[in-house]
């Protein structure tokens, strides 16, 4: 019988490494699992680029709400729910399974989101699976509270953690039989599932910028104009890119603008899962901040450093046995530099990457046919 799952995920969100996450997600499902599949953007959002076509005094409410939240005094998650109210009730249906697709779900800002979703499919005893998530430390007590009533639902079948798996299974977890099991990030199966033709006419290292909201502005545009310097001491080509957030990308015009650069060192914003794929596709090495841009790179064999601002960064890197080649924003540029020249020696190991794409897409699928068939 052909079964109905619900996708969840951040489909359609502009920091798009995670838009690249659920469109592999839904094409493993759809390859091996008769279904069909509905989606369910996290963040009730209908389309990329919906802020745009937002009416004037609601871009104002969002933005009023992005400071507040940036003080601690409002949670975003919850505004948003109520906000999109009308979008999360479409979802009070019957399904066979729903899968969460992953990314940093397991965090304060999607607790409201999750929990206004979970309350439908507890009513109506249907499985859920988080898979390959996020955990971040929750420091709000009733945030913390929340999240651990929802994973301890009975209806939740499964959690595969990608990152911090102990933080899962000592505090939310905690005494429960109940346990969440390791996996790795499913962008790690982007060659697979996106046919991009890799066209690299020169050796070029991708700038991956991000406007960090752990360091000062400033702090950000010395840095990357610091390493630019020493780059072209080095005669090496580079070009600076985002993964397709709107704050990221005015960081990028920022420091565009601080170094006089022209349009032949940028590269535009990308829109949409596949824009940013190829993007990345078209340098042979990258230095960046943002998680899914070393991801994406590692599974189409480009060697990366990362610059960490986050332990999710370490802990990428930490799992290919690299952590070498995680720096941070106060390292000298001279040894980044110098790190890349030693990247651009080593390469990447392609084994380890296709063993942890694989086992990424194993568990999926091992626990959703468990699930199904029961």
């Amino acid at each position: 019988m052909k079964k109905k799952i619900l996708l969840v995920g951040e489909l359609y969100s502009d920091n798009l490494g995670d838009a690249v996450l659920c469109e592999i997600v839904k094409n493993i499902i759809k390859e091996n699992i008769y279904c069909d599949i509905e989606l369910c953007d996290l963040s009730g959002r209908k389309f990329y680029g919906e802020y745009f076509n937002y009416k004037w005094y609601e871009r104002i409410i969002k933005k009023i709400a992005l400071i507040l939240f940036k003080f601690n005094l409002i949670n975003l998650g919850k505004i948003n729910v109520l906000f999109k109210n009308n979008y999360y009730n479409k979802f009070d249906k019957s399904y066979d399974l729903v899968i969460f697709a992953g990314g940093q779900m397991l965090m304060d800002y999607f607790v409201f989101p999750i929990e206004k979703l979970i309350k439908f499919f507890k009513k109506r005893n249907i499985p859920v699976i988080f898979h390959a998530c996020g955990a971040k430390e929750i420091e709000n007590r009733n945030l913390e509270k929340r999240l651990k009533k929802i994973l301890l639902l009975d209806i939740v079948k499964s959690i595969s953690i990608r990152d911090d798996i102990n933080l899962v299974n000592t505090k939310y977890l905690m005494t429960s039989k109940k346990k969440a099991v390791k996996t790795f990030d499913t962008a790690l199966c982007t060659n697979e599932y996106f046919n991009i033709n890799k066209v690299r006419k020169e050796s070029i290292v991708g700038l991956g910028i991000m406007n960090c909201d752990k360091f000062r502005a400033e702090k950000q545009i010395i840095f990357w104009s610091n390493l630019i310097d020493e780059l072209d001491k080095r005669k090496i080509k580079w070009q600076l890119f985002c993964n397709g957030s709107e704050a990221d990308y005015k960081m990028l015009k920022n420091i565009v603008v601080r170094k006089n650069l022209n349009k032949n060192q940028y590269l535009m914003r990308p829109k949409t899962a596949k824009d940013l794929v190829k993007v990345i596709s078209n340098f042979d090495k990258i230095i960046s901040f943002r998680l899914h841009s070393h991801i994406i790179a590692a599974s189409m064999g480009i060697p990366t450093i990362g610059i960490s601002w986050e332990k999710k960064v370490n802990q990428f890197f930490y799992n290919l046995g690299l952590e070498y080649r995680c720096k941070t924003i106060n390292t000298s540029v001279q040894d980044i530099v110098d790190c890349l020249e030693l990247v651009e020696k080593e390469g990447i190991n392609n084994i380890i990457i296709k063993k942890q794409s694989y086992l990424s897409k194993k568990s999926l699928l091992d626990n959703i046919n468990r699930i199904i068939k029961s």
